[in-house]
């Protein structure tokens, strides 16, 4: 098995939250059969996780190199982590430990949350940032610009929601790639303070029959005083 000290870009791209959360579930049991895996997950998310929604994620794993499926007896296998699994985890806690440490925030007596260090996120008014995830036959892109303290929360929330929608509701299929096609569909939405984009693109077809749970998934995760505006 080679070890890898970088996560492969086409990697990082396909891990959605549910993967990211299935390996954690496997680097705290150690090699595990999926009906645990299925129980700490629902543990987690509070709501059942069918079996239709857990295995394809988990062969997706297999197949991007990060689980090792084996025969744990004659009628169950069982899921471990690879080594480049491991080093991706590592470096998602440091990553996520620095930027906590990094980026503690206090709030003021309006309600503003700021940085506690002069230059930091609350003074950055020239942010973007991107996001996205994979559905079978498209990608969806949610992009944040404007003020990074107020942006970066809801961005990643909106990704989060957008992507546990797509893996509840329309798990991947396979076989259909959305750089295979270059259909677009967007909505945007704005605040005082921060402009958030929602792109769908892919195939027209699964497009237009998902893009309204998609943009209503978005659009439930960003801040309420979101107005529509021109995409």
């Amino acid at each position: 098995m080679a070890k890898a000290d970088t996560m492969p870009e086409q990697t990082a791209q396909n891990m959605t939250e549910f993967r990211w959360n299935a390996l954690y579930v496997i680097a705290d049991t150690g090699p595990v059969k999926g009906t645990k895996i299925k129980a700490e997950l629902e543990d987690y998310y509070g709501t059942e996780v069918n079996h239709g929604r857990l295995y394809p994620n988990l062969d997706t794993l297999v197949d991007m190199g990060l689980l090792e499926k084996r025969k744990r007896d004659r009628r169950t296998n069982e899921y471990a982590l690879t080594e480049l699994a491991e080093s991706m985890l590592a470096r998602k806690q440091n990553w996520q430990r620095n930027r906590f440490d990094a980026d503690r925030e206090v709030a003021t007596d309006g309600g503003v949350v700021e940085e506690s260090q002069p230059g930091g996120k609350a003074e950055n008014d020239d942010w973007e940032a991107t996001m996205s995830t994979l559905g079978d036959g498209f990608e969806v892109e949610i992009k944040a610009e404007g003020n990074e303290a107020r942006g970066e929360g809801p961005l990643v929330t909106a990704d989060m929601t957008v992507t546990d929608h797509i893996a509840r509701d329309m798990p991947l299929e396979g076989g259909d790639r959305a750089e295979e096609h270059d259909y677009k569909s967007s909505r945007a939405w704005k605040t005082e303070h921060v402009r958030y984009t929602v792109t769908m693109h892919g195939d027209a077809e699964k497009v237009e029959a998902h893009a309204d749970g998609v943009f209503e998934a978005a659009r439930s995760a960003l801040p309420e005083d979101c107005e529509r505006v021109k995409a």
